[in-house]
């Protein structure tokens, strides 16, 4: 498969083989690698901006559903003690609290920001934002992922969050369109097929 947006201004990598695929003299793209011989599937790419506003829309959703019921976990379970402090203080102490206390905090809206993500990509395809948009995740064959696939995406994309958000702002400057999670689950957002 080969995964560009068209017209193909630039060679993209085989997704098999990493054999370079250049268009031809008409500005046409090959139905089967040169190299391996492998069928290919012409997408466009969701762009940096598109991820970027699905990603919105979904963070927009979680804020309004996961996050208040975090909220109301966490004061009724495990309140917070941070003395009478309020405005910059309050941030400072935040700060200087116990980073593993804080993680536990926030455990449950991560539970079920994953299980959001992994469960509409593993059942339609793409996420409420990702739909609005025209968006879908795909395989490297072209299908919807299989529940593994979307289970080491969401970790992975977890993982690219974790690092003040390297792993998604990669899409940003790859060659395919694709963040650091679409790599290791070997995944691709698209817009469309051509």
């Amino acid at each position: 498969m080969l995964f560009g947006r068209a017209p193909l201004t630039r060679p993209a990598p085989c997704p098999h083989c990493d054999a370079e695929i250049r268009a031809t003299k008409e500005s046409t793209l090959p139905n089967s690698c040169p190299r391996c011989g492998q069928a290919l599937i012409h997408v466009y790419i969701a762009s940096f901006w598109q991820r970027l506003g699905a990603n919105a829309i979904d963070l927009f959703v979680l804020l309004c559903t996961a996050a208040p019921f975090n909220y109301g976990l966490v004061t009724l379970l495990w309140p917070l003690h941070l003395g009478p402090s309020t405005g910059i203080d309050y941030l400072f102490n935040l700060i200087a609290y116990d980073w593993g206390e804080l993680f536990v905090r926030i455990l449950p809206f991560v539970v079920l920001s994953s299980l959001y993500f992994g469960l509409f990509w593993s059942t339609i395809g793409h996420s409420p934002g990702q739909m609005i948009l025209g968006l879908r995740v795909i395989d490297d064959r072209g299908h919807r992922p299989e529940p593994y696939t979307v289970a080491l995406r969401v970790i992975a994309g977890a993982i690219g969050i974790g690092f003040g958000g390297l792993g998604w702002i990669w899409s940003a400057f790859d060659m395919e369109g694709r963040a650091f999670h679409d790599h290791i689950a070997k995944t691709y957002l698209i817009m469309r097929l051509l």
